[in-house]
């Protein structure tokens, strides 16, 4: 299991999170098959937003909806399964209001 942490801004209050957006690095198939997600106000206390599943195949960005519409100053990604014991994320979009 690989988790993540990202503080989300330190300016700005809590943010709507209102999707994610998901790329593997171009070419790698090295990312996680399934993978959770997580949000917080303060790093301690988490909500759980869901299991996903990601199409390691695909070098186009994968969007997760989310329709609670969560606020937020940290998300937390991690990687449940996939072909190694590790994973290569190229990157993760937060879209917001």
């Amino acid at each position: 299991m690989f988790s993540l942490l990202v503080p989300l801004g330190v300016v700005q209050p809590d943010i709507v999170i209102v999707s994610f957006e998901i790329f593997r690095q171009p070419g790698n198939d090295q990312m996680a098959d399934t993978f959770q997600l997580f949000v917080s106000d303060d790093a301690t206390n988490w909500t759980d937003l869901g299991v996903f599943s990601f199409d390691r195949e695909m070098d186009d960005g994968q969007f997760y909806d989310l329709t609670s519409h969560p606020t937020a100053r940290y998300f937390k990604f991690v990687g449940l399964s996939g072909p190694k014991n590790f994973i290569l994320v190229g990157e993760i979009t937060v879209w917001g209001l």
